[in-house]
């Protein structure tokens, strides 16, 4: 009777802890909780309609947001400026960029002082072309995940 009653007892115990997280670990003891994570790095040329590059465009990864019916930058993960041959480098370490709602987000901030001003915009990032430039640790982390991506903008 005795012995019933423990390992039904432990059954009840192991479920119970389960739901709380204690099952959710690897050898090592580390929780491994939510989704599998990448250090990204998105890089690219920002030019304009005609193929010159523009420097001085500020470029982000962002999380979007919808306000008053319109699709919006909201907060940076990671921005850059992008140099006098348009080029732009940005790296983060995100759970996942798609799943998320991260997108590029290319501003003008500098006005009229780098070619003209141009309309901002909001690009998904195309994994498409993404490379897996180091693997993971065999665990939940996926390595370093490089993504190319250029950009073009159009004049106000």
């Amino acid at each position: 009777m005795k012995v019933r009653f423990n390992r039904w007892y432990n059954i009840v115990l192991a479920a119970l802890l389960s739901f709380v997280g204690y099952g959710c670990s690897d050898d090592s003891g580390t929780a491994m909780y939510g989704s599998p994570s990448a250090n990204y790095q998105v890089s690219g040329t920002v030019t304009d309609e005609n193929g010159n590059p523009i420097e001085g465009i500020k470029a982000s990864l962002s999380f979007i947001k919808e306000q008053e019916g319109e699709i919006v930058a909201g907060e940076d993960i990671s921005a850059v400026l992008t140099d006098a041959s348009g080029k732009f480098s940005l790296g983060t370490p995100v759970m996942d960029l798609g799943l998320n709602g991260v997108k590029l987000v290319v501003k003008d901030i500098d006005g009229e002082e780098h070619g003209g001003t141009f309309k901002d915009g909001i690009n998904d990032i195309e994994f498409m072309n993404a490379k897996l430039v180091t693997p993971g640790d065999g665990s939940w982390y996926s390595g370093t995940i490089a993504i190319k991506q250029d950009v073009k903008m159009e004049k106000e």
